[in-house]
């Protein structure tokens, strides 16, 4: 995960600026970036907010809200509980970012013990920051997590309480089974069959996730960070996997006179306009369509279990071959992602999407609907207003995974055909069957 804050030499200053210098353009990573003594207007402190949002303590209507605190302000949140370190016993790390790590736990309150994960801030980071920057990332995420609990969103992942770790903020949430990211990787699918998913179940994750990015825009909120390592799967009612969205730490609530500006998505994942907020002064404005972008490079990966840049070398060689730089970046595309410095791995994607325009491919021997690579297609459209909606994505995927469990199973018998006949499904073009095909536009609406 990549912050801005990373490459701030400001980011510990702890002066505080003059209160004229707030707008209501400044995304909430920018307002809770901010040390707890940082004023605006009307002599509201930003923490103080959030901290009673959190705790349920009134705050008067009358006070200066800033517009990307409004859903949170609106939202009367269930209480959290704060449990005591000496409750969690944690035992493995599940997972490592940049601001914080993830363990596996166990809660033990006084109904019985419950299997959860950790996720700590600050502790033992790589760059380790003020300890007032970490509780304000948790202030943030809580937030979120806190506005999706009372909503009753079901594919952003449940909190359950928040607590510290010797000295570290850290919240408390329901423990996954997998990561998605495990199953995208062919090369540990063949070490490791356990990790194998069929097109189906990957196709209908990925529909999770895009219906969890809704559920979030439901509460003009965006994650800000949509990639498979954000993207948690549980084991679901018939054995099929549901997934759910986590790590919300980067999400900030979207409305139109408030957009995110800073670059806050995994590289890989960005959208153009999350790409230019890195190389623009004061960050570039993004909003809703960046998450459609990310989700549906997600999609891609699921459906080749590849990455979608070492797609582009696989099917466009000789362009990136007689490419001016291919001494540079075509090493660079055959490295495994975590291995490629930061500042390489942004000039890469900066060279092939923004100046170049390259977008995400499908090879065509993956044998997709033309609707789903329809709608994909457009998902990668360098203007933000010609991508589809969120919508749009999960009914293009949802009608693809049913596409393909059905094409998966055996044959069953037809009980209404005479003497038992086996109902052979007729496929057409492209091995789709016709009669689930002709289903796909009554595809059921989804849940806000």
């Amino acid at each position: 995960m990549i912050y801005d804050a990373d490459d701030d030499d400001d980011a510990d200053d702890d002066t505080v600026s003059d209160i004229d210098d707030w707008s209501p353009h400044l995304s909430a990573d920018d307002l809770l970036d901010m040390l707890p003594n940082r004023e605006i207007p009307q002599t509201l402190h930003v923490y103080d907010v959030i901290h009673k949002l959190i705790m349920n303590i009134p705050v008067d209507p009358a006070d200066a809200v800033p517009p990307m605190f409004r859903t949170l302000f609106e939202i009367q949140n269930p209480t959290l509980k704060m449990i005591p370190e000496s409750s969690l016993r944690l035992s493995a790390r599940l997972g490592r970012g940049s601001t914080s790590h993830v363990f596996d736990a166990i809660m033990r309150l006084d109904s019985g013990s419950v299997p959860a994960a950790v996720k700590v801030y600050g502790l033992d980071v790589a760059r380790p920051r003020p300890l007032t920057l970490y509780r304000n990332m948790m202030v943030r995420e809580l937030s979120v997590l806190r506005a999706a609990l009372k909503a009753k969103c079901r594919h952003v992942i449940k909190l359950l309480g928040y607590s510290t770790v010797l000295g570290y903020p850290a919240i408390i949430v329901e423990k996954a089974d997998a990561v998605l990211q495990e199953f995208l990787t062919m090369d540990l699918v063949q070490r490791y069959p356990r990790y194998e998913m069929s097109l189906a179940d990957r196709l209908d994750c990925v529909a999770d996730a895009v219906l969890g990015a809704m559920e979030l825009e439901h509460l003009n909120i965006t994650h800000g960070d949509l990639n498979p390592t954000n993207i948690l799967v549980f084991e679901g009612l018939q054995g099929r996997p549901v997934a759910k969205l986590a790590d919300l730490v980067t999400a900030i609530n979207i409305f139109p006179d408030n957009q995110g500006r800073l670059a806050t998505t995994t590289v890989m994942y960005a959208a153009p306009e999350h790409l230019l907020a890195r190389y623009s002064p004061g960050g570039n404005p993004w909003g809703h369509p960046a998450s459609v972008w990310s989700l549906a490079v997600v999609a891609a990966e699921a459906i080749a279990r590849c990455r979608w840049l070492m797609l582009i070398a696989a099917t466009n060689p000789r362009v990136i071959l007689d490419d001016e730089l291919r001494e540079r970046y075509h090493p660079l595309i055959l490295m495994p992602p975590d291995r490629v410095p930061e500042n390489d791995l942004y000039d890469l994607y900066y060279h092939y999407v923004i100046k170049r325009q390259f977008r995400p491919v499908l090879p065509e021997y993956l044998n997709i609907g033309p609707n789903l690579k329809i709608v994909l297609e457009r998902c990668f459209s360098h203007e933000p207003e010609q991508r589809p909606t969120l919508k749009e994505l999960y009914v293009a995927l949802r009608a693809e995974a049913e596409i393909a469990r059905a094409l998966s199973d055996p044959p069953t018998k037809d009980p209404a055909s005479p003497a038992g006949k086996v109902a052979v499904r007729r496929k057409v073009s492209s091995h789709r069957s016709a009669t689930i095909r002709r289903d796909v536009t009554a595809w059921p609406e989804p849940k806000s």
